[in-house]
């Protein structure tokens, strides 16, 4: 745990909180949610936001931090993230009931195990304190953190439950502080949070088993960003917005001339000036009435042709706006020809929120898989969960067309929904004979004992 974590108060009123809510503080976590670099130099705030700092891939990492959430964020990126992480969780009548588990197989027939129903179902429902373990919108912020940056980090906690083990928690953790060691024939050995790009023997050190790492579109170790063909069209986007604003202000002002009869005296002029002052900073001036003999006249101006710099940004903003994403759902964008034939832009969100619905169940399907290898144990794991499997189920997915207009996608009704298969859930078992729990419990107890975390 770490060392900086708030001194747990008693009472009455925290004794109460923990029985309403299930609330439990782990002590099995490492690391810190907060930066390791500011929370190691300075007194932690923890009514503070949480502050992502570039560790990792520096330059990618400033860039993808400035343009979603610094000063000048780019309000398009904001803009598909928020439906992103709002599509993925919500169904057509707007319940935000994320995913579940379904009761038959993947053939709507046959029942799955029913311990198997009752452990995964229990572990989604499963609540610590004031948010759900894996299950609800718990994950939400993991959507919306691998389509900015393209990966999510989320530690479990996996502590002593009465007579067994289970997931008691998950946090997340610094996307940008969180490295993921594999050998060079691609093993997994670790996750590591760093405060340097180079640090030998950090601080921060997990077991494979206690990170769910969520990559999208994974391109090597690590996922992309869904923005990142985007960044480039970023500058781009800024000049263009600076170059038509500049060209507007210079040329939208035309002043009023005051001719003056032959004959009036500086006095007079002074007096005439002031009584127009004051009529304009009065308001709005829709008409003037001056005295005898004064001419009226407004400066003329050549207008330039704003047609160039208005396509230019048009075209550069289309550029800001990921490949698949309905540009008629951000506000204020040009979605002339964005229609094609048989919903295309529509189907084509649909894969993308497809996408992260798998991306996401791969997390959770580990999550619930490690649930279930600890409370049934290894015998009847490998029976009831690699040989018969189970599904992971997603609501319907619905697009709103160019018309504001709700749309279901018929072919896409299946998507999203994940078998666990044999050879996709397959954990290393060995040909030694039964194994039974409580010798699966005696060994992590030694294993923790040894790391010294304690019961």
């Amino acid at each position: 745990m770490y060392s900086n974590n708030p001194p747990v108060k008693s009472g009455l009123l925290n004794r109460l909180w923990r029985l309403l809510t299930g609330a439990r503080q782990s002590k099995q976590m490492i690391g810190t949610q907060r930066s390791a670099v500011v929370s190691t130099y300075r007194w932690p705030t923890w009514d503070q936001e949480l502050i992502e700092y570039p560790i990792r891939e520096q330059e990618q990492a400033k860039l993808l931090i400035s343009a979603i959430y610094g000063e000048n964020r780019e309000k398009i990126f904001d803009d598909v993230l928020r439906y992103i992480e709002s599509d993925v969780f919500s169904s057509s009548d707007g319940d935000d009931r994320g995913f579940t588990i379904s009761d038959t197989l993947d053939d709507g027939q046959t029942p799955i195990d029913p311990d198997v129903y009752e452990i995964a179902t229990e572990l989604i429902r499963r609540k610590n304190g004031d948010h759900f373990v894996i299950g609800g919108t718990r994950f939400q912020r993991a959507a919306r953190e691998a389509a900015a940056y393209g990966d999510s980090f989320w530690q479990l906690a996996i502590e002593r439950d009465g007579d067994s083990y289970a997931i008691t928690d998950t946090l997340k953790m610094p996307c940008w502080e969180m490295f993921r060691v594999e050998s060079d024939t691609g093993e997994l050995l670790r996750y590591e949070q760093r405060r340097r790009l180079f640090e030998s023997n950090p601080e921060f050190q997990f077991p494979p088993i206690k990170i769910i790492h969520f990559r999208y579109r994974q391109r090597g170790i690590y996922g992309q960003s869904l923005f990142s063909a985007c960044l480039t069209y970023r500058a781009d986007h800024d000049r263009a917005r600076r170059n038509l604003a500049k060209v507007t202000n210079d040329t939208g002002s035309n002043p009023y001339i005051f001719k003056m009869p032959e004959g009036t005296t500086r006095e007079q002029k002074l007096q005439f000036k002031e009584a127009i002052d004051q009529a304009f900073n009065d308001g709005t001036v829709t008409a003037l009435y001056p005295d005898y003999g004064v001419e009226v006249d407004r400066l003329g101006a050549d207008v330039p042709n704003f047609e160039p710099l208005i396509e230019d940004k048009k075209t550069i903003r289309h550029s800001l706006v990921p490949a698949g994403f309905p540009v008629w759902l951000i506000p204020g964008m040009d979605n002339t020809g964005a229609r094609d034939i048989s919903g295309g832009p529509e189907r084509a969100y649909a894969r993308m929120i497809n996408d992260f619905r798998a991306m996401l169940t791969t997390g959770i399907r580990q999550a619930i898989d490690i649930e279930l290898f600890l409370k049934l144990g290894p015998d009847a794991y490998q029976e009831k969960v690699i040989e018969k499997g189970y599904t992971v189920t997603w609501p319907k997915i619905t697009v709103l067309t160019n018309q504001g207009m709700p749309q279901d996608i018929p072919e896409t009704d299946a998507d999203g929904i994940q078998e666990l298969e044999s050879d996709t859930n397959r954990l290393r078992y060995t040909d030694q004979g039964s194994i039974d729990t409580a010798w699966l419990y005696r060994v992590i107890d030694n294993a923790m004992s040894r790391n010294g975390h304690g019961r």
